[in-house]
């Protein structure tokens, strides 16, 4: 009775979010007509890489009818999937853990919540559970746990990293260093993207302490970076003996030449990605498949020096991902998974870029579409926009006021940080490169609201 009493809230937030994961799950089950692996399979090649592993060929990509080791998947979340297959041989077990870790999320949300804005607002509570519960009920993130998408594994354990993270500018203990280092390895493990995170922790808790620097926080912020490389050291040196370099993977090189270059060609000249994929891919008669660690520096020269050619439309497609990426809502996908198909082509462009070079033809999707269970696409996307404003005010007041707090700053800076890292994809850049930072921008949105809230009943009294 006292640890319910105690963790009412997250307890009530991880009910909410596990109800809604079954409740969407079934309905997906039933536009598959109960076939459960077409439900929860996804198109990232990780259910195949479980299976795979099982059937002992590692974590491995199949190319022209043989295994390879695989230069752009890491093994944590295939290792995941196929220990669970293991031992329950069951998918539908498989699934269920994942929609566990997934409804977990949002509690780590609340908790992370409570860390932002604890000190500033005694009304907290409500800033933090709010953000639980949206989290909770929001439908991308509760698909993404649906299916086997690396997002809800590599989400859980970078927001329990940074949970920890925050918890150490409060008390410098080991603990608190150490478990963020470790769980932001395994994340690392699932997706690369935030393998260069632990530099810039590193120096940030350098920096915070510059004026009072001890003994005991170098070697703390040592041993988080130490830590981690240690972990991920095993998979580097795989990757060293199969391509001879050191690295995680070779996504970024994939992104330049496979995603970027056709995305920057398609505003140069008004056309869609596939267009220019195809093109580009046939013109240079290469395989963006046979891109790994060993022959990536070619074409990740061969892609910067189309860029360099265009800068205009590479700044056009920057400005164009930093808006897809805070206000992308996902729903999209959400409903096509549910058993309403939709003809892809009349999505070929991004919104944004449809309604600047057709307009006409914009209105005319979207007039369409207005009494039809797409309309629920405008309805997030103004959400998500309106919460990308809201965190807007919520920063402008914390600088203005001076109750920016490190664990601010460091939100601020990995929300800064995925927006930059996610340009890379071009075009292909979706509401899923936002999941593992929804935490932050939900949590700044509720604090803009309260801030306005205050403001408006300040006048008015």
């Amino acid at each position: 009775m006292v640890f319910l009493k105690k963790y009412k809230w997250e307890i009530i937030v991880f009910l909410i979010a596990l109800s809604a994961r079954l409740f969407l799950l079934c309905i997906n089950l039933h536009a598959n007509h109960n076939a459960i692996i077409p439900t929860i399979k996804g198109d990232d090649g990780y259910f195949e890489m479980s299976n795979d592993f099982l059937n002992g060929h590692g974590i491995a990509a199949e190319l022209g009818g043989k295994f390879v080791p695989s230069p752009l998947r890491p093994p944590a979340y295939p290792v995941f999937m196929a220990s669970l297959l293991f031992l329950f041989h069951s998918y539908f077990v498989t699934i269920l853990g994942q929609m566990l870790l997934g409804s977990f999320i949002p509690v780590l949300g609340l908790l992370i919540a409570r860390e932002l804005f604890s000190e500033r607002f005694p009304q907290w509570q409500n800033i933090a559970l709010w953000t639980g519960i949206f989290l909770a009920l929001e439908p991308l993130g509760i698909l993404l746990s649906d299916i086997f998408y690396t997002e809800t594994f590599f989400t859980f354990f970078f927001l329990f990293s940074v949970l920890y993270f925050f918890r150490y500018f409060k008390v410098q203990s080991y603990k608190n260093i150490l478990m963020s280092s470790v769980l932001l390895a395994v994340a690392t493990l699932a997706k690369p993207t935030v393998q260069y995170v632990p530099i810039f922790a590193s120096l940030f808790i350098l920096f915070h302490w510059r004026r009072n620097l001890s003994k005991k926080i170098c070697l703390q912020a040592a041993a988080f970076a130490l830590l981690f490389l240690v972990i991920l050291t095993p998979w580097l040196y795989r990757n060293y003996r199969q391509f001879g370099v050191v690295g995680m993977s070779a996504q970024v090189d994939y992104n330049l030449y496979v995603y970027l270059v056709p995305s920057v060609l398609a505003v140069e000249k008004g056309t869609d990605f596939q267009t220019e994929l195809n093109g580009y891919v046939r013109n240079h008669e290469s395989d963006p498949g046979m891109i790994t660690l060993s022959n990536g520096a070619y074409y990740k020269d061969q892609a910067v020096s189309v860029l360099k050619q265009h800068p205009e439309a590479l700044i056009k497609l920057c400005l164009i991902s930093l808006f897809t990426f805070f206000t992308h809502d996902g729903m999209l996908v959400v409903i096509q998974h549910a058993g309403y198909p939709i003809n892809v082509g009349l999505l070929s462009k991004p919104a944004l870029m449809m309604l600047i070079h057709s307009p006409g033809k914009f209105f005319i999707i979207i007039k369409n579409l207005v009494f039809s269970p797409y309309v629920l696409v405008g309805v997030f996307r103004l959400l998500w926009i309106l919460a990308f404003l809201l965190g807007i005010v919520t920063l402008v007041d914390s600088i203005r006021n001076k109750w920016c707090s490190p664990q601010i700053v460091s939100a601020v800076f990995l929300l800064a940080y995925f927006a930059l890292t996610t340009m890379i994809n071009g075009l292909g850049v979706n509401e899923r490169f936002r999941v593992p930072v929804n935490a932050f921008i939900i949590s700044f949105a509720l604090c803009g609201f309260v801030l306005l809230k205050d403001k408006v009943s300040k006048k008015f009294s």
